[in-house]
């Protein structure tokens, strides 16, 4: 099943009231921005069907930067990367309970956490706010996975990413792409982002040892 094909069991209105795409100050704003999103809704849906290499896989739990509260995120993988995904247990130690390895994460030192990476190769996710929509749109889902997660959730989440600025391709790439190299260039966010990409990776590795288990289509 491509993710095209859940879009179109929401109504953009339902999924525009949960998405951080709209930054309106009053309700005027709020219904100009809605009738945009409604427009960029449909017209990703009239997009030419074709082949994507991605598969998206959606996660739901306590996530290390959000501790407190139950969230999601998906996650983008070439399908030929997934293929040839071997077992790893270098980071088995922070994967047995999210109390239990958010203060294990809590506690290591960001020169440690370089090496612990590097001893756990895992095939490279795509970003999917970096990714072409309709690599996007056209990606694989699991049906279980949406089954686990929820279809609007799922939706959700998915076009949030794909839309994390504004719901034109263009704009929102431009300002992933800024937003990114703003927090390359500030010094005080090193430390912080070496400890995201950690976290991102032990994410990775869980689904990875998930996805080892189903069969993945060409």
């Amino acid at each position: 099943m491509k993710f095209k094909e859940l879009l179109k069991e929401n109504r953009p209105e339902d999924v525009f009231m949960r998405i951080g795409v709209s930054l309106a100050v009053n309700a005027e704003d709020q219904n100009r921005q809605l009738e945009q999103f409604k427009k960029a809704y449909k017209r990703i849906l009239s997009m030419t069907d074709q082949d994507s290499p991605y598969l998206i896989y959606t996660l739901k739990g306590t996530f290390y930067e959000r501790p407190d509260a139950t969230a999601i995120d998906s996650f983008m993988f070439k399908k030929d990367d997934l293929k040839d995904y071997q077992y790893y247990n270098e980071l088995e130690q922070y994967m047995i309970e999210d109390q239990k390895r958010n203060k294990k994460v809590d506690r290591l030192e960001t020169k440690e956490i370089k090496p612990l990476i590097e001893k756990t190769p895992l095939p490279k996710s795509v970003a999917i706010e970096e990714a072409d929509w309709a690599d996007v749109l056209n990606a694989e889902v699991l049906e279980d996975n949406v089954e686990t997660i929820g279809t609007n959730d799922f939706v959700c989440c998915v076009v949030d990413l794909m839309m994390k600025f504004d719901s034109n391709e263009e704009k929102s790439h431009r300002m992933v792409k800024k937003n990114k190299e703003e927090n390359n260039n500030n010094p005080l966010t090193f430390s912080h982002r070496r400890r995201l990409a950690f976290v991102r990776h032990l994410y990775e590795y869980k689904i990875l040892q998930t996805l080892s288990h189903k069969e993945i289509s060409d």
